[in-house]
């Protein structure tokens, strides 16, 4: 695995003591790139030299511990299994991720009256705002923190796995009908929010959109907004889920910091889901988004230290069916998935570092269906993930037995997982490596100013799927043409743009707050290019008609395809004065589609990347911004002529 010889070397492994800070993770001063495999503690545990070799310098691992029926805390697990693993770890040189167990045990819950709630989270049975389930976890975490804080190989701890939260209790619902009190005042005032007629919040005893099944967070009531009051209340329970959940994740972390204040704090959020409008990952149809989980990545990016996800970046070459979730067009890669989530969460904190605890960049099938095209696919997704921020990360696979049949979650993983993917592990290493090598100038493309935001409403993400569809067109149109994208939230754009926005594009967003309207007609006041597809901001979040309407843009736009969109995106970067020095054009001189082009700067030098994102070879024009420059890949040592064509998923990397 050494690598071409004339390349920058590979940092120094041992990335025990690795901190968070200034968009990337860091030994000491020098810059570093983190990897690994879930469920790899075994292997690094008994073979490290092994795990190094297969370019592993993160292993995940747990961290719990609980009480005994007699009122004693049990830590046996920990002194006899994980603080053992954390030591040899250390002596290994590699940073360990742990997933913080903090579950009431079985007789706690069952003895307790009100604790148990089946499926009231994705993974949890009991009711976490319950008293004796704070009690029992402030007490655990008070016991456990300090015994795992002296490990200096632990390096972050995972909150929580894939959080969803919207099963009803008493406890929840009383503590929802305090904040409708502390919102509206009167029962009055809501009413007319909501359109009802409730003589009192004491009549508030449910929400549109509970859980059908409480063993599937997946099969909620369908919500019909034609009904009175129900537009209004759905948009309310979830603005108040989001906000006891963060509290709940934001408790935790306080909690631990007391007694680990070194320690990297993330959330292993879904984010993929987060962005599903009308059809999600799977093809399902969706008439409701998946914003009724309580998550709230811009409350959880404020107090944690990474911007954690469970984030697919998966093969799209073999996939017949093309559902809107992964694009308009059908492409060789899930890129937009990936690329979206990616941007948004480094556009809440570009000083964090963006992590992605569990890499689906490979999917069951892959080993006996994509055999050829395997490597290539999972080269491109790590440099497609990492040039859009990605520091970290746990590849995650699905284990096979000895015959090569999918076991589904087998922990296992030399039992015909990886080992019988071999084209797949060398792909990941080499690539891991590479990365490794390159992470100063990879990092530097996540961290340029990005001069266009797409609006991100949070209400019209609740009440509208339609919004969430032309947010995904408007990002996947803007992909093309040769400029770092961003989001801005409605609360950032209440504390003000900052000086590098150029043009804020509002995607359809018909239920916004006032605040909203308001910045963005000052921004408007102040230059910033505003521009509109469809009726955008006429609607209150509770869906109430604004009066007076909304702010004239510069311009606006019917609801159309991306395809549509990519033109007039085109004029609009030109007329906003968005600075773009490379584009890959088309015959006809415009951007061609499919072609994912950045440029960055670090210090003295100019960097561009590009990647082929269509299924097809497409041959492309670089135009620089004024006098024409050389383009040289650091990856093959060749310098690129004006005119290229890149083959499906081929990445360029280099200076000019």
């Amino acid at each position: 695995l050494a690598g071409q010889h004339q390349w920058p070397r590979i940092p120094q492994w041992n990335t025990v003591g690795v901190t968070a800070r200034d968009g990337g993770f860091w030994v000491g001063q020098e810059p570093v790139f983190l990897s690994g495999m879930n469920w790899d503690a075994g292997i690094a545990d008994q073979e490290p030299e092994l795990a190094r070799r297969l370019g592993i310098n993160l292993v995940d691992s747990s961290l719990r511990g609980t009480m005994r029926p007699d009122g004693e805390w049990d830590l046996g697990e920990f002194n006899g299994r994980f603080g053992p693993y954390f030591e040899r770890m250390e002596q290994a040189g590699f940073a360990v991720d742990a997933l913080l167990g903090y579950n009431p045990p079985k007789w706690l819950v069952e003895a307790t009256p009100g604790l148990a709630r089946k499926g009231y989270g994705h993974y949890d049975n009991y009711v976490f705002e319950h008293p004796r389930a704070v009690t029992f976890r402030d007490e655990l975490l008070d016991r456990l923190i300090p015994l795992a804080a002296r490990h200096r190989s632990l390096f972050a701890i995972d909150l929580t796995n894939e959080p969803a939260y919207q099963q009803p209790s008493e406890i929840m619902l009383a503590n929802y009908r305090t904040w409708l009190e502390r919102k509206y005042g009167t029962v009055a005032a809501l009413n007319q929010a909501w359109g009802t007629e409730l003589d009192s919040f004491a009549e508030v005893t449910s929400y549109p959109s509970a859980v059908l099944d409480s063993t599937s967070p997946w099969k909620r009531a369908k919500v019909d907004f034609t009904q009175p009051g129900v537009r209004g209340a759905h948009y309310d329970w979830c603005a108040f889920n989001n906000e006891r959940v963060s509290a709940y994740f934001r408790s935790l972390a306080d909690r631990i910091r007391t007694h680990a204040p070194d320690v990297a704090i993330h959330v292993k959020v879904m984010m993929g889901l987060y962005f599903a409008g009308s059809t999600e990952p799977r093809g399902w149809k969706m008439d409701l988004s998946y914003h009724t989980f309580g998550i709230d990545p811009e409350a959880i990016a404020e107090f944690a230290d990474l911007l954690g996800c469970d984030l697919s970046l998966t093969d799209q070459e073999h996939d017949e069916k093309t559902s809107r979730f992964a694009g308009s067009t059908p492409y060789v890669i899930d890129w937009l998935n990936a690329g979206m989530s990616a941007d948004f969460l480094k556009s809440l904190a570009p000083d964090k570092p963006f992590y992605n605890s569990e890499f689906h960049a490979v999917e069951p099938v892959d080993a006996t269906d994509i055999q050829a095209s395997a490597k290539d696919h999972i080269e491109t997704a790590l440099w497609l993930a990492s040039l859009h921020g990605m520091g970290g990360n746990l590849l995650w696979f699905w284990g096979r037995g000895n015959d090569g049949k999918v076991m589904g979650q087998a922990r296992t993983w030399f039992k015909g997982s990886l080992l019988q993917q071999p084209w797949v592990l060398q792909g990941y290493c080499q690539t891991s490596l590479d990365l490794r090598r390159f992470v100063a100038p990879v990092r530097a493309f996540a961290q340029q100013p990005r001069p266009v935001r797409l609006l991100y409403a949070e209400p019209s993400a609740i009440q509208d799927v339609a919004y969430l569809d032309c947010l995904r067109d408007a990002y996947e149109a803007l992909n093309f043409l040769g400029v770092p994208i961003g989001f801005v939230t409605e609360k950032q754009l209440a504390k003000g743009l900052s000086e590098e926005v150029k043009l804020v594009i509002v995607p359809n967003a018909q239920y916004v707050t006032d605040a909203t309207v308001a910045a963005l007609a000052a921004a408007h006041a102040q230059g910033v290019a505003v521009k509109m597809i469809g009726p955008a901001l006429a609607l209150e979040p509770t869906g109430g008609k604004r009066i007076p309407p909304a702010i004239p843009p510069d311009d606006t736009i019917p609801l159309g395809t991306p395809q549509d969109y990519h033109p007039v995106f085109d004029r609009w970067l030109e007329t906003a004065q968005v600075p773009r020095e490379l584009r890959a054009v088309d015959a006809n001189g415009h951007p061609a589609w499919g072609i994912e082009v950045r440029t960055a700067r670090l210090g003295d030098q100019r960097l561009a990347y590009l990647v082929n994102e269509n299924r097809q070879p497409t041959t492309v024009r670089l135009q620089w911004a004024g006098a024409p420059r050389q383009l040289a890949d650091w990856r093959t040592g060749q310098t690129l002529a004006q005119e290229i064509t890149l083959q499906p998923r081929q990445v360029v990397f280099g200076a000019y």
